[in-house]
């Protein structure tokens, strides 16, 4: 009787329990804000009194809530940020009268190394320095047995180089804007097509630049490079004068922009120049019919 028993069999089902919702998020939600919280407080510990009364207003009486105005946490619409840094102080605007003034001592000051100066003695009559309307001029002009650049050639002579890291010296100790300019005579190239006094010009603008740049001048001092060639003759009636060959340096007024024709012209008349030199001793009294065409210089 017994075999006729019948047989159980007893399976378990695997598997996972019930789901469990959402209650987790929530709790990891609120844990992530109170350690917010913890952050800011801790944040707030280590403010200036300031800082902590000017929050803790904000909070009290919410300003642009209800008007949409803009405004910050501190007095004259700052926020907390822009209370904290350090306050920019304006500079009176300067007159011109003052800005003259300043570049009138720079000119003395020049005139005073140039003038004074032995190691200068054999160059000094070839700087010209004036104060115009228009800024401070300084004008290296060439002469026959003394030139400012090797022949044909934008690499300054030492001389020149000494002259200009003077000039750089002075001009770097005010915040003033410089246009630099290169002038050639009339002297053609023998070939033109590859290289004329148009390179030439800008050449020697841009030699004398590097140099300034090099001892002194600061970058955002350079308003302007050019080379103008034969085209702005100092010497109109030669214009083979040796003197035609020159590097113009204009020192800008604070906030002015340099204008074409202070760009272009020569020295001006409307003031004599400071140092009291012989004006164009390298300029013959009779013109030129004409002169032999130059030759490039290897560069």
């Amino acid at each position: 009787m017994s075999h006729n028993r019948p047989i159980i069999v007893i399976k378990k089902k695997g598997g996972h329990g019930g789901h469990h919702g959402g209650a987790w998020k929530v709790a990891f939600a609120d844990f992530i804000t109170a350690l917010m919280a913890l952050f800011l407080v801790l944040w707030l510990v280590g403010q200036s009194q300031k800082v902590k009364q000017a929050i803790g207003g904000h909070f009290r009486n919410p300003p642009g809530i209800l008007d949409g105005s803009r405004s910050g946490l501190l007095p004259g619409n700052e926020g907390v940020n822009e209370a904290l840094q350090p306050k920019k102080e304006e500079k009176a605007p300067v007159s011109f009268e003052d800005e003259m003034a300043t570049l009138e001592r720079s000119a003395e000051r020049l005139q005073q190394v140039f003038g004074q100066t032995e190691a200068f003695k054999g160059i000094r009559n070839q700087i010209q320095i004036r104060v115009t309307p228009d800024g401070l001029e300084i004008q290296l002009m060439e002469k026959a047995k003394k030139v400012l650049f090797e022949v044909g050639s934008a690499r300054p002579v030492p001389d020149t180089r000494d002259v200009l890291i003077q000039i750089a010296k002075e001009i770097g100790k005010i915040p003033n804007r410089t246009v630099i300019a290169g002038h050639t005579d009339r002297r053609p190239y023998s070939d033109e097509r590859h290289y004329s006094n148009w390179e030439l010009s800008s050449d020697r603008a841009n030699g004398a630049r590097r140099v300034l740049a090099e001892n002194g001048l600061k970058s955002d001092q350079i308003a302007r490079v050019v080379g103008y060639a034969d085209t702005q003759l100092l010497d109109e009636k030669d214009p083979y004068s040796d003197a035609n060959r020159r590097i113009t340096i204009l020192v800008l007024p604070l906030g002015d922009t340099p204008k074409p024709s202070v760009l272009v012209r020569g020295l001006s008349e409307d003031k004599p120049p400071i140092i009291p030199e012989k004006q164009h001793q390298g300029i013959p009294e009779k013109p030129k019919s004409q002169a032999a065409p130059r030759k490039a210089a290897a560069h």
